[in-house]
């Protein structure tokens, strides 16, 4: 089986599953971020293991948890409350490292820290848009994410020459960075016109963002993979690698989408 053919068959079976826990209920909406949440961020931290960064996944995968149950009001509905809480988590992680035989236990700390700021807070964010109908929101935001990863990957392959930013990423190039904009603009006036939540602009504003700086949030990945010296992040999605390379771009980009989205509420 080609590459080209797993790729198409594993993003056909993921979206079904995607599409199925976010609109079913809001349980599962709430449950199938926090498992992907949970999955990427156990990838980003295995990475650093396997390059010998000896340390154990369990508090930040916890952490991660908390952070879901407090997003979504399980631990009470005061901002303060939550702050606080999330703090002490924090803390309550610095501290059981004194009781660990580590040889880096601040790099350590640190590489956790960084996977939840990275991870788990723009996931956090789908928890916390204040909309009836923030599961279609969500759901057209991702289509406009994968609409240019999949364009962009087609259309760089067939048509492209020009390199993007080849010293992070040699394969990405000007002409796959180009179509994955026009194809999102395209999706983007198909979402204003079908779900009727926000006007053209706002849903125009969102392609650019998911375009562009989600195009910069798949270097970022890149910049790690290449600076950890690996290929993917795992091999769990044939054809996609892992849920890292999976949702890199959203990742970096849904934050920005979340802020336009709010100020224009």
């Amino acid at each position: 089986m080609s590459e080209l053919t797993k790729r198409i068959i594993t993003a056909i079976v993921g979206i079904a599953i995607f599409m199925l826990g976010m609109l079913y209920n809001q349980l599962t909406y709430l449950l199938l971020f926090l498992l992907i949440s949970s999955l990427t961020l156990f990838e980003y931290l295995d990475v650093f293991n396997k390059k010998s960064y000896n340390f154990s996944k369990v508090p930040a995968l916890a952490l991660n948890c908390f952070a879901f149950l407090i997003s979504a009001g399980f631990l009470g509905s005061s901002l303060q409350l939550q702050l606080g809480v999330f703090c002490v988590l924090f803390s309550t992680m610095l501290l059981l490292s004194l009781f660990k035989n580590e040889q880096k236990p601040f790099i350590n700390f640190a590489i956790q820290i960084s996977g939840l700021i990275y991870i788990t807070l723009p996931f956090i964010l789908t928890q916390l848009i204040d909309h009836h109908e923030k599961s279609l929101i969500v759901f057209g935001v991702f289509l406009l994410f994968w609409t240019n990863d999949t364009m962009a990957y087609f259309v760089g392959k067939s048509k492209g020459k020009n390199k993007l930013l080849e010293r992070i990423s040699p394969k990405k190039t000007w002409e796959g960075f180009t179509g994955g904009i026009i194809f999102t603009l395209i999706i983007a006036t198909l979402l204003s016109y079908t779900l009727h939540i926000y006007s053209l602009p706002v849903w125009i504003a969102c392609a650019l963002i998911a375009s562009i700086i989600g195009t910069m949030g798949d270097l970022v990945e890149s910049m790690l993979k290449r600076s950890l010296e690996i290929k993917d992040s795992s091999a769990i999605l044939p054809g996609h690698g892992g849920f890292l390379d999976r949702f890199d771009s959203f990742m970096i980009g849904f934050p920005f989408i979340y802020l336009l989205l709010h100020l224009v509420h």
